[in-house]
């Protein structure tokens, strides 16, 4: 899982910067929010693709954890990004 965790988390590193910076860019009034959203994502990302590596929670509990976090994100935060 080394190489996809890599692969995730350089994703996800791109994603977030992209998005951040589209949010600097129109003045986005809950920037700062958001990022500590990203910065909690990635934390917990870190933590579980660990615990997937030492056994401790199924593959498909990391990718239920990824799937459910990004579907409530975009459907409520990011759809604040269209308000602005």
């Amino acid at each position: 899982m080394e190489q996809g965790q890599d692969a995730l988390f350089d994703y996800t590193r791109e994603h977030i910067q992209q998005e951040e910076q589209l949010m600097r860019l129109i003045g986005f009034n809950e920037l700062e929010q958001h990022q500590q959203l990203h910065q909690n994502l990635t934390t917990r990302l870190s933590e579980l693709s660990n615990h997937v590596l030492d056994d401790l929670i199924t593959r498909e509990e990391f990718q239920t954890f990824i799937y459910n976090w990004l579907v409530n994100h975009i459907l409520t935060e990011d759809m604040k990004i269209k308000d602005s």
